[in-house]
């Protein structure tokens, strides 16, 4: 057993408490020594029309790149079209608002590039457990 994790496991009571992140042995670090190999900017940070949304929310273009989400910590209904789970008005699944934007990236080439990036900042006052996904989707082909 490493030396270093054995001293930290120990220190940690066997996880009682949680044990401290190495930063140099992080995803995020190996990420930023890997080269890259083409760089392009899928959103200029100014045209909006790439955008699309959809839930219960809003959104703000502040400038400089910078899109901002707002939605709801609760609702006191379920989302119209739940479409994570068949079965969660039932309560098998639980959510507490859903609002997605959508950027269309179809008419970009990132076949050359091996990343991509993005800063995502929360600002949930009050909030202990918050959630956040990104996907990258196949968008739907037209059937006409």
């Amino acid at each position: 057993m490493d030396t270093l994790f054995e001293k930290n496991l120990l220190a940690s009571l066997y996880i009682h408490n949680p044990l401290a992140v190495d930063p140099d042995k992080t995803a995020e670090a190996r990420a930023l020594t890997k080269p890259v190999c083409s760089s392009e900017s899928i959103w200029d940070g100014k045209q909006n029309d790439c955008w699309r949304f959809e839930g219960e929310g809003s959104a703000e273009f502040k400038g400089e790149g910078v899109l901002a989400l707002k939605t709801f910590a609760r609702s006191d209904h379920w989302p119209e079209s739940e479409t994570r789970a068949v079965d969660a008005a039932a309560g098998f699944y639980a959510t507490f608002g859903s609002y997605i934007a959508h950027l269309d990236v179809r008419r970009k080439n990132m076949s050359r590039g091996n990343r991509i990036r993005f800063d995502i900042r929360p600002s949930c006052p009050g909030l202990h457990s918050l959630n956040i996904r990104a996907a990258f989707t196949r968008p739907e082909t037209p059937t006409s």
